[in-house]
């Protein structure tokens, strides 16, 4: 979610790209190679069989970048917007028990918001301070919301994540302000899960040839 680029004239049509998601996490995976038969296979054919390696104590640095144009038509009028929000992650493995599943906690290291439309360019940024103390109250909310995240999570070897939480008065605070509400899903248990299968997607319970999907 990122704040507006000024007021919206009355629409006739929107259209919105579709919103994606980079990940660039310093993460190994492990593949192991084992005899497992598949279907239409030989049983002498050779499967995949990938886990995500945990190890307590490693600090994981992960990018997430989600970029948004919007097209917006009023009679002969047509006004384009665009913006870019980049969140940089921390994640902290800090203990990993004897099924190979791991806590790990998620902080904000940084948070940008760039965006252009027929008002100009503007960019937000975590690490920059607003000397004019003129900044924006949502862009300054918001902002807070990122630095002030925490996100407790358990996942597996394969990439399943069976616990998240967010710390209960962080939700709290942020369901009381008006500008913040709109990350209450976000927040949940749910959200969270949904937002981490984005960027790391559970490998299959069983091995695969090359070339095979899963779901």
């Amino acid at each position: 979610p990122h704040p507006p680029l000024g007021d919206h004239p009355r629409m006739s049509t929107v259209r919105r790209s579709q919103i994606f998601f980079a990940l660039a996490v310093s993460l190994l995976a492990s593949c192991t190679r084992s005899k497992e038969p598949t279907e239409n296979r030989n049983s002498d054919d050779t499967a995949i069989r990938c886990r995500w390696k945990w190890n307590a104590g490693d600090r994981l640095c992960v990018q997430i970048k989600n970029s948004n144009t919007t097209t917006t038509s009023s009679g002969e009028t047509r006004i384009e917007r665009k913006s870019e929000s980049i969140i940089d992650e921390i994640w902290h493995v800090e203990s990993v028990d004897d099924q190979g599943v791991a806590k790990v906690i998620v902080t904000v290291d940084r948070y940008r918001l760039l965006g252009q439309g027929p008002e100009g360019q503007f960019q937000v940024d975590s690490e920059l301070k607003n000397e004019d103390n003129d900044e924006d109250q949502l862009v300054r909310t918001t902002r807070d919301f990122f630095k002030a995240l925490r996100l407790s999570i358990s996942v597996d070897s394969r990439g399943d994540v069976q616990s998240a939480r967010a710390d209960d008065d962080f939700v709290r605070r942020v369901a009381s302000n008006p500008l913040t509400a709109q990350f209450q899903n976000f927040l949940s248990e749910d959200g969270i899960k949904e937002t981490f299968r984005q960027m790391i997607p559970p490998f299959s319970e069983k091995g695969l040839q090359k070339g095979a999907e899963w779901k």
